[in-house]
């Protein structure tokens, strides 16, 4: 069964400035994402694009284009060539930040790229192709828009990556191709999705991807003082625990049997009912709850969750997007001496033999690669 969802999407505009006229481009993903609200106003964006210092974006997607382009047009002078690589990874990670806050979405990534893109280095597709694998159930899909480059092993790996999440690959030999060619992808994704899921709204994830996504969920903070629990409504301090995003407190027994109806495909990863965050609890604590080998009150709980849009658009009221960049993940080595090349190719040899793989940090649950031996964001020892 196919279906369509509100879609949260991501522009990587990796086009460079010397080569690809910028307010054409920026004209056209105006119109891009007006079409898009046009047919879903719960539909949000965001962007990457390569400055000096690495990439740059929005610290989260908003509901309103305008502020897309007058990002852009404020970036666009300090615009560098992009690095491809780096920019997918930096994508999918911002991406997964925003899946744990949220549920029942598409995510989509477009990239853009020209002639003079960094190529994709043969060492850094083993993680790139992992990363894809974890996260397209999600779902999540890549499009690509490539114009005016002949390089096949470069079209081969984004080829490669976009038939991955089924999105859709376009090499152009014109930028005159460029408007009709985005507006065509402001269409819906239709998503495969089994019909014994559709009342569920769980995403579909493989077994080998399962701790993965138990390691981007929170673990509830233990309340021993009395609270009211935000799902049953009693009053005492028999097993409180607190949701480390919003902080509402709710009964471990009551997320419990909310996670019945909330979990993502994993028994014991669930949503929280306030915030939408990842949370989890013991598998085996949540089993025994919902077979009633723990007993529980049986009292009814119909509850609803709130509305994710209303949710998020208030959240985008109070606090607008902020413009935040981060250190390219994936920096090409460039070298053009033999002796030098030849140190680098091994050194790309060996990465390949080692198998570079995504690494979620234990302390801070940022995502970056076995490459690091601490992590980025937090300098947690990662080996």
């Amino acid at each position: 069964m196919e279906i369509t969802q509100s879609e949260d999407c991501l522009i990587f505009n990796g086009f460079t400035p010397e080569i690809t006229k910028m307010s054409r481009v920026n004209d056209t993903i105006l119109e891009f994402m007006k079409n898009k609200q046009t047919i879903d106003s719960s539909d949000r964006f965001n962007f990457i694009i390569f400055q000096k210092d690495g990439p740059s974006y929005l610290d989260h997607f908003t509901f309103d284009p305008n502020i897309i382009l007058k990002t852009l047009k404020s970036l666009e002078k300090k615009a560098v060539r992009a690095n491809i690589a780096g920019g997918i990874f930096v994508a999918i990670t911002f991406i997964i930040e925003v899946f744990k806050r949220i549920s029942e979405k598409v995510f989509r990534l477009i990239i853009l790229a020209d002639n003079g893109s960094c190529k994709i280095p043969i060492h850094y597709i083993p993680v790139l192709e992992d990363l894809v694998d974890k996260v397209k159930g999600m779902p999540f899909i890549i499009d690509v828009i490539r114009i005016n480059d002949t390089d096949m092993e470069q079209k081969n790996n984004l080829i490669n990556l976009v038939k991955r999440t089924n999105g859709k690959f376009y090499d152009l030999n014109d930028i005159k191709e460029f408007s009709s060619t985005l507006l065509s992808l402001s269409k819906k994704k239709y998503i495969k999705i089994p019909e014994y899921y559709m009342k569920k709204k769980k995403i579909t994830i493989q077994k080998g991807n399962i701790p993965f996504y138990v390691n981007l969920a929170d673990d509830p903070l233990i309340v021993d003082n009395i609270e009211s629990c935000a799902i049953c409504f009693e009053r005492d301090n028999r097993g409180m625990m607190r949701c480390p995003s919003c902080e509402i407190v709710v009964h471990k027994k009551c997320w419990a049997k909310w996670a019945k109806v909330t979990n993502i495909g994993i028994s014991y990863v669930f949503r929280c009912r306030n915030c939408y965050n990842l949370i989890r609890l013991d598998e085996k604590y949540v089993l025994d709850i919902q077979e009633g080998r723990i007993p529980t009150e049986e009292k009814v709980i119909k509850l609803s969750r709130r509305d994710m849009v209303k949710y998020f658009r208030e959240l985008e009221d109070k606090e607008k997007p902020k413009i935040i960049q981060v250190s390219d993940p994936m920096v090409i080595e460039v070298d053009n001496s033999e002796n030098k090349t030849k140190n680098i190719e091994k050194m790309i040899r060996r990465r390949i033999e080692k198998r570079i793989k995504v690494v979620i940090c234990p302390n801070c649950s940022k995502i970056t690669t076995s490459i690091n031996r601490i992590c980025p964001s937090c300098s947690f020892p990662l080996s």
